[in-house]
């Protein structure tokens, strides 16, 4: 609101009495002047007074909306807890929907603020559901009171779900640290556990060792200093995870075939260190960048309250210590420290390594940097007779793929140039040249499909996040691996709730189903496909003709169509697409051959086109 009021900007708080009387008595708050605010009635104030009948509140804002000296930003209510004393719930949100809608219209934001207890729980999750964006505090009680906070949504915006701690100080809200740009670095700091080869390349015994560690299912981290630049691939139980080259200017991208043929023909040195697998996935947060927070220094912020401050918000990721001559690794999942590696003149591991990190850090100007890395479910212990899936863990029906074995490459160079045009302006950037879009895009995919395995998404169908590094448009591929693309490309377009929260994944999934029917009218653009024919008879022979183009694709194995009326049914056997991309494939086609009036229901299994 303060914000707001020094923008010049028309702002109105609905109180209770006790809020009213402390904005208005004291005037200051966190050294923040209001006082001219409320004389120029730039801050309008407006008092929940009969808490049994909502018309009041309305009259008194449209009041206070027209005696505004500018136009309205921002409305604040505060509190929905204290509506709920007299009004019943669905008074409550009546009243809510009405002031949303009213707001709307005027391209005015609105605040709630409700305090949850067991008495609120049901309100407050419906009242979720009818937000854009819903941000969480709570307080832990350790000795001392600990404030924490976390974005538990904030839809179409990709965001963290943990939980940070934060004090409230003369300035206002105060978080631990800020995040600040990182240093270019032309070395990555990597655990050095136990050493299993060390060789100078060019090495020919490569394609043995990539062998070996498979057939070991080895969790190791290769490491190749080159030419061109810091080599890096991690290995989780033999299958690799991640490929990347750091260069020279601090730049990292994925070259996995690159990596490989200058380990084969360049000279340089390779190292490889087996390491815990359980750390895998917290070194692979580190080397994506993603980042909590960034470059402080050790003056800034003590070691140990870090670690403190850590393992009270059940953090996953790993701590980076950078020093002159020193440095050191400190990997945390849920709050709890799993292994710790040093390396001055010598080399510590755990308990010896947070020991000397705690005194290094207590004497020299450290670099501190804080990775984090997605959560994943924990595995369940194997069961001689595991239980059937709940009813409710299956995804919902109009998701479901049916059964195929192939498809051909056209199909996913289709979903793969959606992402290219969307992403073009990014993909094209020099971080990614001189590689071709479409084998940007194939790892952007592979990314994401990762991504979703360490959340342990269950609608993946194959236990690899590997792809093809490339695909002919007339050659056969797994329908698996295209249902994977397919979903994979559809999360990176829209959304980011992660599989945590059981309840908010499934809300998802309405979301998810545009975003299919989105992308699935792409393809007829993308398959380059074209009516040069404008006679309004020609439509129904190209339609016919692009179906069958699409079977012998492997899109579906037969198609049964009938017509009723002003009706064309379509119901397609062994179709491999889900329900809402086959839809928008079909909506995009005719929309292709010229038709403009036409409607598209799923009925019974079968697509139920109406003309006219």
């Amino acid at each position: 609101m303060h914000h707001l009021l020094k923008g010049q900007r028309f702002v109105i708080c609905i109180a209770s009495q006790n809020q009213v009387n402390l904005i208005s008595q004291q005037k200051k708050l966190f050294n923040w002047d209001v006082s001219p605010f409320l004389k120029s009635k730039q801050l309008g104030i407006i008092e929940i007074g009969d808490v049994t009948d909502p018309t009041e509140l309305n009259i008194s804002l449209t009041q206070a909306i027209r005696e505004g000296t500018q136009p309205l930003s921002l409305v604040v209510v505060d509190s929905l807890t204290v509506l709920m004393v007299g009004m019943e719930e669905r008074k409550i949100m009546k009243f809510t929907e009405a002031l949303t809608r009213k707001l709307q219209e005027q391209n005015v934001s609105l605040i709630l603020l409700a305090t949850p207890t067991k008495e609120t729980e049901d309100f407050l999750t419906k009242m979720k559901s009818l937000v854009s964006s819903v941000i969480e505090i709570k307080l832990r009680e350790r000795g001392t009171i600990r404030r924490y906070m976390r974005i538990f949504k904030f839809l179409d915006r990709r965001h963290s779900t943990q939980w940070y701690p934060f004090e409230i100080s003369d300035r206002g809200i105060q978080f631990s640290s800020s995040p600040v740009a990182a240093p270019s670095a032309d070395v990555v700091l990597l655990p050095k556990m136990m050493l299993i080869e060390e060789v100078p390349t060019p090495f020919l015994g490569f394609d043995s060792l990539m062998d070996e560690i498979r057939r070991k299912r080895l969790s190791c981290i290769l490491e190749a200093h080159l030419p061109l630049g810091q080599g890096i691939m991690l290995f989780s139980d033999g299958e690799c995870v991640l490929s990347m080259i750091v260069g020279r200017d601090g730049s990292k991208i994925r070259a996995e075939q690159v990596l490989e043929n200058q380990i084969r023909t360049k000279k340089g040195m390779l190292t490889i260190h087996s390491v815990p697998s359980k750390i895998i996935r917290l070194i692979t947060g580190y080397l994506e960048d993603q980042v909590l927070f960034r470059n402080l220094s050790s003056e800034q912020i003590q070691y140990t309250d870090i670690l403190d401050n850590l393992s009270e918000s059940e953090f996953s990721g790993c701590i980076v210590l950078r020093g002159y001559e020193e440095q050191g690794l400190v990997f945390i999942d849920e709050g709890k420290i799993l292994e710790a590696y040093f390396e001055n003149d010598r080399i510590f591991r755990s308990k010896e390594a947070l020991l000397a990190l705690e005194e290094a850090a207590s004497k020299g100007n450290f670099q501190i940097d804080i990775y984090f890395a997605p959560r994943s479910k924990k595995s369940v212990e194997k069961r001689e007779q595991p239980p059937p899936p709940k009813p409710q863990e299956e995804p919902l029906a109009e998701l479901v793929p049916g059964g195929g074995a192939t498809v051909q490459g056209a199909f996913i160079n289709a979903t793969l140039r959606c992402l290219q045009q969307i992403f073009k302006t990014e993909w094209t950037s020099t971080v990614y040249y001189p590689r071709p879009l479409e084998d940007i895009a194939i790892n952007k995919v592979e990314n994401e499909i990762l991504r979703l395995k360490t959340m342990n998404d269950p609608y993946l169908k194959r236990k690899t996040h590997k792809l093809h590094r490339g695909y002919k448009d007339r050659e056969r591929y797994p329908v698996e691996e295209y249902q994977d693309i397919v979903y994979a490309a559809t999360r990176m377009l829209e959304f980011s709730w992660s599989f945590e929260n059981r309840n908010h994944y499934e809300e998802g999934w309405g979301k998810l189903s545009k975003a299919f029917f989105e992308l699935g009218r792409t393809v007829h653009s993308s398959m380059t496909v074209r009516s040069r024919n404008t006679s309004p008879d020609y439509w129904y022979d190209m339609f016919v003709r692009e179906m069958k183009r699409w079977k012998d694709m492997g899109g579906f194995s037969d198609l049964e169509s009938s017509k009723d009326g002003n009706k064309l049914i379509l119901h397609f056997e062994g179709d491999v697409e889900l329900y809402p991309r086959r839809k928008g494939m079909l909506w995009g086609l005719l929309e292709g051959v010229g038709l403009r009036k036409f409607h598209i229901n799923i009925v019974d299994d079968s697509f139920v086109i109406t003309f006219g």
